[in-house]
This record gives structure tokens, C-alpha cells and sequence, in this order.
């Protein structure tokens, strides 16, 4: 008696790894909606699976489990092993169950019917069921819909997977989180769960958005009355958490209502790529500085920023306005964002451009218009930003060379601060003017010369003053040298972070800052004061990215390297403190 567990486990272990299989189920005819069981049996103790690839094309595996039994009857052992299935139908129609590879053997092939079923709804007896919305139901091409799916449950459910809309001629863009509430339908309490969409169309005539598709867990009353323990919780007062609790679960697919739109095209005379279709469309703008004198090369900033209700940030076109003649014009990358709202999205697009000013005189920056197409009211509308005008001085190192054009523009104040002879003081060819004019020249050209004079006496003082006396202790620092060494690190921080229109900006203060009585208009300027090539090919690359290229990757982490300090002023002694050294030409130490 003691070897005879002995004897059954060998018995078994020598039983054959697989034998004759077969299967069935345990429905013929289901409706769409409803899933089936498949049940494969295998003699003897049988390891792995079956190979349900050849399933997929006309079922989803929604479940599986598997199991062995061994018995013994009148000496003789029987062993089995079986696996169940839950499939559920991807569409109507008689279907084909092909045979299923289990170890060497195969299973006999099957079909099953499925009809048609009407779409469960609050008038039906359905513990769940669906519905759908969708508006406007004939939207513009590219134009926002609102599409939205109702859950309601009376029932207890688990497991449950709602799959999301997948459109090959459309955009979708699930909103925000599902919501959930109570509603009364038919003189039922349902739970509901709401999930909504933001779907947008690229092509013009019938979209079709199938019924969307709730795989999930619900109670099973005919299982619960077969259990013998389920009678005991038949009573309303227990229907709480023990009936949740004993109460078993099956499998239940439910489909919603599919929808069709009809997507109007584009109006004609709309060019695709100017197509912005819009519940609202806002432009606003902001200058930096906002007011002011301005001078050649000193920078002007406009950010501009795009708001359309109905449209994601990457719809929005660039709101970039037109050619500014008299200015070098650097866009900055636009920046899209998209938020959500109650009545959908509500897209962003922000641009910053800078504006550096090449002549004195009135110049203006342009105005920008930006045409949209009103889809509530079906009509063009425009949005619109002023432009500006600026009366440009020049620069204030532009005396200081010596070429003819600058002086020219040091000469034209002159020439405004002489008096205009009235017509009645002319004679017929203007002598009285002229007289006038004569008579100043000799006055200011005097002064001219006692300043000269004042100039050579005070570079002899200083030569002859330390011969005299020793010399005087170095001067604290003046108040000059912070702003210089804030705007030398905010240029460092654009350069080494890559952003090039901060770099150029921060490094002209910086040079203005350095050469107050001089400072360079443009980065071109900047590159002829420096003496290492490098550092002045680097700066041609920088206005190289922002002018020709906007939008460009640019590492100026070589560029901060470079320029770490700026050389001296030449016409200075090296005695102010405010001023950096000369350039360094190497990588910085420490």
C-alpha cells in the first residue's frame, strides 16, 4: 500500500506529452456585442498553449485560463487538460474558428454565427450601454468638432477598456480627464462616465467615426442563481458589498452609436496653407522698451502672440508681420502651446522678433493682418496689430570716426540749431541767412579750439602731476562696474544655454556698456575691434543663425568662451575700472 503513490506518480509522469484533441462551444449563435467560450481538451498532461494566432483576424482573446484533472476509475487513470477561451467577434456575419495548433496535434475547425443586435440604449434592459455626440456635425476641413462618449452603468462593473477613436483622415486629441455623474433615464439611476475628444478633419466630404467599443466586467445573475450561496443575498438589504462580493462576473462587449460627419471644404479663394477655421481669433503684442529715443543698433523686441479658439498651438500659422526696411530684422523660433477648455482647445503662438535699426531718420515697423474664417457665423474675419513709428537718432560714437558719412551726421544738429531767416528778413537770394550763418561759424570754431587747448593742457598736467607728487592709491570701484559684469554674465548665460537672439542682445549692452563713448552698432562692428579671427568668425555665425537661419540649432558655448572679456578701448590709459581687460584668447582657467 505504501507504493501505490508511488506507482500513480510514474504513472502519470510516463503519461504521453500530448494526444487526440478537441473543442467546442459553448454557443453556435450570438449577437453582435456578446462574446463566446472555447474550450480545447487535450488527453494526458500537456505543457504550453495553443497557438491562437490564427483567432486574431476575426476575434479578440479577451480572456483565457487553463487546467488539469487527473482521475482513476476501476484502476484505469485519466488525465486531461483543457484551456477556455473568451473571444469576442470583431463583426457580423458566419465566422470560421480555424483549427488551433496544441503541441503536434490540431483542433477541428468551427463556425459561429453572429447577427446583428440593435445598439443598447436607456430604452432598452441593458445594465450598460452608450452614447455618443458629436458638434458640429458638418464642420470645416481642418475645423474643430467636440465628440463625446457616455459610459452609463446601473450595475457593478470591472475591468472595463474603452478604446479611443483611430481615424486615418483626421486628428484626434483626447481632453482632460473622464468625467463622472449621476443622470435619471426612464426612471433609472445610471452612473456615468464621460470621456471627450477633440477631432479634427484634413479632408473635406463623409468622415465616419465608428461606435466605440466597452469591453468589460459585469455581474452575472444566472451564475449567482446556480451558486448555492447566492440565495442567501437575494434580499434588497444585502445588496451592498457582499452582493458585490458574491455575486460572479462575465465578460460583456457593448457598442455605441457610430456618427458621420459631412466636413465642408475650403471656401474658395483661401490659399491651404492661410486656412485658419476658428471660433475666435486674438492677436495682442508688446515692445521692449515700450518708449524711448532710439538709436542706430540699439535693439527693439516685439513679441506677438496668436490666440485661436477651436485649433491646437500647431495649426497656427507664424504671425510674422512684413518687410521693415531701414531695420535687420531677427524672428526668434516660434513657440506653439495647446489648453484645454470647456468648449474644446484653445490654441498659442508666441513670437519674438528683434529689430536693430541701420540709419537714423522717422522709420516704421510694419503692422501685421492675419485674415481667419469664423466657423459659427461661416464668414472671413481679420485681426489686426498696429505698427510703429520711431524716430532713430544716431549713433552716439558716430562723430567720433572720421569717414564722411558720420561726419555728416554729426554735422546735420548743427545745422538744425541755425536760425531759419524769416521771409520777410530774406533778400531775394537769402543773403541775410547767410550773413547770419558767416557771422556763427567764427563763434563756434572758437570754442572748437579752447576746447583742444583745455585737452593738450590736461594730458601735460597728468605727465607732469607724478614727478611732482606719488602716485595715488587705485580708486575704488565705481559704480559703473556692476551693470558691465551683469551684462557680460547675461551674455555668457544666452551663449551657453543656445539661445542666440539673447546673445546678440546681451552682448551689444555689454560692448555699448564697454564703449560708452563708442559703441559698436551690430555685431560687424563688434568683430572689427577684435584682434583673434576666431572670435570674429564665431561672431558671423551668430548673426549668420539669426538672420539667414531662424529657428536654427546654435551651440555658443565656443562663442562664450572666446569672448569671456573684451580688449581695451585704444585711446584709453587702462586706468578706469569699469573697463574689462583685453581680450583672452584662451579657454578661461578655474
Amino acid at each position: 500500500m505504501k507504493r501505490l503513490p508511488v506507482l500513480l506518480c510514474l504513472l502519470i509522469l510516463a503519461a504521453p506529452l500530448w494526444a487526440a484533441v478537441t473543442a467546442h462551444l459553448d454557443r453556435e449563435r450570438i449577437a453582435d456585442g456578446e462574446t463566446v467560450q472555447l474550450q480545447i481538451e487535450a488527453d494526458g498532461q500537456v505543457q504550453g498553449r495553443p497557438d491562437t494566432t490564427p483567432l486574431r483576424k476575426d476575434f479578440d482573446i479577451l480572456g483565457s485560463s487553463s487546467g488539469s484533472r487527473v482521475s482513476i476509475v476501476n484502476g484505469r487513470m485519466d488525465a486531461r487538460t483543457t484551456w477556455t477561451l473568451t473571444l469576442g467577434p470583431r463583426h457580423t456575419g458566419r465566422l470560421r474558428i480555424p483549427p488551433l495548433r496544441v503541441g503536434g496535434e490540431q483542433t477541428p475547425a468551427l463556425s459561429l454565427e453572429v447577427g446583428r443586435a440593435p445598439v443598447p440604449d436607456a430604452s432598452s434592459d441593458s445594465p450598460v450601454f452608450i452614447e455618443t455626440s458629436v458638434r458640429p456635425p458638418d464642420p470645416y476641413v481642418q475645423g474643430m468638432v467636440l465628440y463625446t462618449v457616455r459610459v452609463f452603468r446601473r450595475v457593478r462593473l470591472g475591468d472595463g477598456k474603452l478604446g479611443d477613436p483611430d481615424l486615418d483622415q483626421a486628428l484626434v486629441r483626447r481632453l482632460g480627464r473622464d468625467r463622472e455623474y449621476s443622470v435619471q433615464r426612464g426612471g433609472r439611476r445610471y452612473r456615468v462616465v464621460e470621456r471627450r475628444y477633440a477631432i479634427f478633419p484634413q479632408a473635406d466630404g463623409e468622415l465616419r467615426i465608428p461606435g466605440p467599443v466597452l469591453d468589460v466586467q459585469v455581474p452575472d445573475p444566472s451564475a449567482r442563481a446556480r451558486d448555492p450561496l447566492g440565495g442567501m443575498f437575494n434580499d434588497p438589504f444585502f445588496k451592498t458589498p457582499l452582493d458585490d462580493l458574491f455575486t460572479p462576473m462575465r465578460h460583456m462587449r457593448i457598442r455605441g452609436p457610430a456618427r458621420t460627419l459631412k466636413v465642408r471644404p475650403v471656401p474658395p479663394g483661401w490659399k491651404p496653407d492661410r486656412w485658419l477655421p476658428a471660433l475666435d481669433v486674438r492677436l495682442s503684442q508688446q515692445w521692449r522698451p515700450k518708449d524711448g529715443p532710439m538709436h542706430v543698433g540699439d535693439a527693439i523686441v516685439r513679441t506677438i502672440e496668436l490666440r485661436a479658439t477651436g485649433l491646437t498651438g500647431e495649426q497656427l500659422p507664424d504671425p510674422l508681420p512684413g518687410a521693415a526696411e531701414g531695420f535687420k530684422v531677427y524672428p526668434d523660433k516660434p513657440q506653439a502651446q495647446t489648453h484645454e477648455q470647456a468648449e474644446g482647445v484653445q490654441g498659442r503662438k508666441i513670437l519674438r522678433i528683434t529689430y536693430i535699426p541701420t540709419r537714423p531718420g522717422r522709420l516704421n515697423l510694419p503692422p501685421l493682418k492675419l485674415r481667419w474664417w469664423d466657423v459659427r457665423t461661416g464668414q472671413a474675419r481679420e485681426a489686426a496689430l498696429p505698427g510703429r513709428a520711431l524716430e532713430v537718432l544716431a549713433s552716439p560714437g558716430a562723430s567720433a570716426s572720421p569717414s564722411a558719412p558720420a561726419a555728416a551726421r554729426a554735422a546735420a544738429p548743427v545745422r538744425d540749431r541755425t536760425p531759419v531767416a524769416r521771409p520777410d528778413e530774406r533778400g531775394p537770394s537769402g543773403d541775410r541767412a547767410a550773413d547770419r550763418q558767416s557771422r556763427l561759424w567764427p563763434w563756434i570754431s572758437l570754442a572748437f579750439a579752447l576746447a583742444w587747448l583745455a585737452t593738450l593742457w590736461r594730458l601735460w598736467h597728468r605727465r607732469r602731476v607724478p614727478d611732482a607728487m606719488p602716485a595715488p592709491k587705485p580708486a575704488p570701484p565705481t559704480p559703473a562696474r556692476p551693470p558691465v559684469e551683469t551684462l557680460r554674465r547675461r551674455f555668457v548665460e544666452a551663449a551657453e544655454a543656445g539661445r542666440p537672439v539673447d546673445a546678440r542682445h546681451a552682448l551689444l549692452e555689454w560692448a555699448a556698456a564697454h564703449w560708452p563713448e563708442d559703441p559698436p552698432p551690430g555685431l560687424e562692428a563688434l568683430g572689427a575691434r577684435l584682434t583673434d579671427p576666431e572670435a570674429r568668425q564665431a561672431l558671423a555665425r551668430l548673426d549668420e543663425v539669426i538672420y539667414r537661419e531662424p529657428g536654427a540649432a546654435w551651440d555658443g558655448r565656443q562663442l562664450a568662451r572666446l569672448l569671456r572679456e573684451l580688449p581695451r578701448p585704444r585711446d584709453n590709459t587702462g586706468d578706469d575700472p569699469s573697463r574689462l581687460p583685453g581680450l583672452y584668447h584662451g579657454q578661461p582657467s578655474g
